[in-house]
C-alpha cells in the first residue's frame, strides 16, 4: 500500500515532528501557510532533511512563506536500488490576483506527482483543489535545474474560505510506476495525454460524469499485489454458495502486482473514437458496444502475451502513444476486481437464497438482468462495487483475456493466465474463451462474482462487451 511516511516511519498525520509552521501577521481570502513535499515510498528505507525558505512581508506582489521540506527516498525494486524520485525546494505563492503557485522540483526518477492541500493537518477535500493544473496529476521528467509549476484558483472551487496563522499546507507527492495514483483518466481524443488523480474526489467532475462514458477512458487501480484470496466458489456444507456450478472449483490465487481495471465496459462512442469508426447512433453512444474477442486484442493468448495484439487493445494504444499494455483483463483479474473484497455471490457480500429465483434484492441494487430490464442499459446506472466499478454484475457480459476450462485449479496460482491453446484442445471443451458477468438475459445466479460463461472468440454473440485493464507497474510494449 502507498503510504505518506514520516521521518521517524510514522503516518503523516500522527507524527509530532511534522509541524505546521506559522505564518505572523498574514490574514486575508485565502492565505499562506506552511508548504511540505512528501515523496510517497512504497518500501525500503528514508532519509530525510529539512530546507527553510525565507519569509518576506505581504506588501509586494509576492508573498512568499516559510517552507517546511520533508523527503523519502525511495527503493523501487522495479526501477533498481537507487532509484528515488525526490521533491525538494518547495515554496508556495499568491499572487494579488489571489492566484496561488505552488513551486518545486523534481530530481532523480521520473514519477507522478500529485497534491493534497491541508488545514490543520487535514485534507480540505481533493474536490476542493480539482482546478490545480500545470505540472501536477501526470508524469513529470526529472530535472535539478527545472522549477516545476502548479496553479490553484481557491476562490473558484472553495470560495470564503480565510486562513490565518499559516495554517494552510501543500503536500506534494511523487509517485513511482509500481505505486501509481489509483485513478488514471486516458484522454481518447488527444494523443500522450494521461492523468491521474488520488481519489474519486479528485476525479475532475467525479467518476459518474459522462466524459468518461464518450471522450475519456477512466480506470480504478486495483490493490491486488500479494493477496492470495479464493478464487470460485465454495463448494460444500453450510457454507456452499446457492446457485454455484460445478466449474467454479474453489482454489488460492495470488497476484504479484497491482492493476488498472476499466471503470465502465467500454462504449458505443469510446468503441468509436479508439477505431476511428461510427457503429451505431447517438442515442447508444453510451451503452455498452459488443465486438467479438477477435477484434479486442487478437487471439495470441496466453502464447503471445501482452505484446503480440491487435484490435482495441492495439489501436488504444497506438491512440495514447504511451507505451502501456492495454489489455482484456485474465479472469482472475476480472473476479477479483469484481469482488471488491467479497467472498460472497455478490460484491456487497450478499447471496442468493434460490438458485431458481428470478429476482433478487442483490442484483436489484448492482444490475441491469433479465429481472428488471429487457434492454441494455447506459454503462453505470446501478450501484459500483467498492472499487467503483460499475457494472460488474449483469448490463453485458465482458471478455476475459483466457481460454475456458472447466477446472482451472490445476493452472498456476500466481498471476494465473488459463490453459494455453493446445491445453484448451487436449480437455475436449471446445476452444472458447471465457465471460464473466451475466447479462440481461441472465437470472440472478448468472450474476453472481463466480459464475462462469464461454464463447467462440470469432462469432459475434451481441451481448458480450470489453473493459479494458493495464498492468501496474505501467510497462511500456517497446
Amino acid at each position: 500500500m502507498t503510504t505518506r511516511n514520516t521521518l521517524d516511519g510514522k503516518p503523516y498525520a500522527e507524527n509530532p515532528h511534522v509541524a505546521p509552521l506559522q505564518c505572523h501577521g498574514v490574514t486575508s481570502q485565502f492565505d499562506e501557510g506552511d508548504f511540505s513535499s512528501v515523496v510517497t515510498p512504497r518500501c525500503g528505507s528514508l532519509l530525510y532533511r529539512f530546507a527553510e525558505i525565507g519569509k518576506k512581508s505581504r506588501g509586494g506582489l509576492w508573498a512568499l512563506i516559510q517552507s517546511v521540506l520533508f523527503v523519502c527516498a525511495l527503493f523501487s525494486p522495479w526501477y533498481g536500488a537507487c532509484a528515488k524520485p525526490v521533491v525538494s525546494d518547495v515554496v508556495i505563492q499568491q499572487r494579488s490576483s489571489r492566484l496561488v503557485e505552488v513551486l518545486y522540483k523534481l530530481t532523480g526518477e521520473k514519477a507522478i506527482v500529485t497534491i493534497d492541500i491541508q488545514t490543520n493537518g487535514v485534507s480540505i477535500g481533493k474536490a476542493n483543489f480539482a482546478n490545480a493544473a500545470g505540472d501536477i496529476n501526470k508524469e513529470i521528467d526529472p530535472s535539478a535545474d527545472n522549477v516545476r509549476r502548479i496553479t490553484w484558483q481557491p476562490w473558484v472551487n472553495w470560495p470564503g474560505h480565510v486562513i490565518q496563522d499559516g495554517s494552510l499546507k501543500a503536500v506534494v507527492i511523487a509517485h513511482t510506476y509500481d505505486a501509481p495514483p489509483d485513478y488514471m483518466v486516458v484522454d481518447l481524443t488527444v494523443s500522450d495525454t494521461i492523468r491521474y488523480y488520488d481519489s474519486s474526489e479528485a476525479v475532475p467532475g467525479g467518476v459518474t460524469n459522462d466524459v468518461y462514458k464518450t471522450t475519456k477512458m477512466l480506470f480504478r487501480k486495483i490493490p491486488a499485489a500479494g493477496v492470495e484470496w479464493r478464487m470460485g466458489s465454495p463448494a460444500e456444507g453450510i457454507t456452499a454458495e446457492v446457485g454455484r456450478n460445478a466449474d467454479e472449483v474453489p482454489h488460492l490465487v495470488t497476484f504479484s502486482s497491482d492493476y488498472y481495471m476499466a471503470v465502465y465496459e467500454t462504449t458505443y462512442r469510446q468503441y468509436n473514437i479508439i477505431c476511428d469508426s461510427s457503429y451505431g447512433t447517438e442515442a447508444v453512444w453510451k451503452t455498452p458496444y459488443p465486438p467479438i474477442y477477435k477484434s479486442c486484442r487478437g487471439t495470441e493468448w496466453p502464447e503471445g502475451g501482452h505484446t503480440n495484439v491487435t484490435g482495441v487493445a492495439k489501436k488504444l494504444r497506438d491512440k495514447v502513444a504511451c507505451g502501456f499494455m492495454f489489455d482484456l483483463p485474465t479472469e482472475a483479474q476480472w473476479e477479483f476486481a469484481c469482488r471488491g473484497g467479497s467472498g460472497a455471490a455478490f460484491c456487497n457480500g450478499g447471496n442468493l437464497t434460490s438458485s431458481s429465483a428470478t429476482t433478487d434484492e442483490n442484483a436489484e441494487i448492482y444490475a441491469v438482468y433479465k429481472g428488471n430490464a429487457t434492454a441494455v442499459a447506459e454503462v453505470g446506472t446501478k450501484t459500483p462495487n467498492i472499487w467503483n466499478l460499475f457494472d460488474m454484475h449483469g448490463n453485458y457480459y465482458e471478455w476475459c483475456l483466457d481460454w475456458y476450462a472447466a477446472d482451472v485449479s490445476v493452472y498456476s496460482t500466481l498471476d494465473p493466465k488459463g490453459p494455453t491453446k493446445a491445453e484448451a484442445e487436449a480437455l475436449g471443451a471446445g476452444l472458447k474463451r471465457v465471460l464473466r458477468g451475466g447479462s440481461i438475459n441472465n437470472n440472478p445466479s448468472g450474476l453472481r462474482s463466480a459464475f462462469r460463461n464461454s464463447r467462440d472468440q470469432t462469432v459475434d454473440y451481441g451481448k458480450v462487451a470489453l473493459r479494458l485493464c493495464c498492468p501496474v507497474p505501467m510497462t511500456s510494449v517497446d
